[in-house]
């Protein structure tokens, strides 16, 4: 299950602005992965897990957000591929 977080550790940057982070849980174990994208909590639409319009990049963080290509490193299917915890337990 993906879902997506802001603010989770409840910490604002020197802007004023909280991550935006995604919470990936697979066969129990949960990871947490960095979206790279800040946005001030007044902009951030918490129902809807989304950006609101009145942040100037909405739509480029929304649209990022939506097709899972977060973050500038690539894929963000490709993040969750590199951890070997998340990987099924062999017996």
């Amino acid at each position: 299950m993906i879902k997506i977080l802001f603010n989770r550790n409840k910490k604002l940057n020197k802007e004023g602005k909280g991550l935006i982070s995604f919470s990936i849980t697979l066969n129990g174990n949960r990871k947490y992965i960095s979206s790279e994208f800040y946005v001030f909590p007044k902009d951030w639409d918490d129902k809807k897990c989304e950006v609101r319009k009145s942040d100037p990049n909405y739509l480029k963080i929304n649209r990022r957000l939506a097709d899972g290509k977060p973050t500038r490193r690539g894929w963000f299917f490709d993040e969750v591929i590199k951890f070997d915890d998340l990987k099924p337990k062999k017996k």
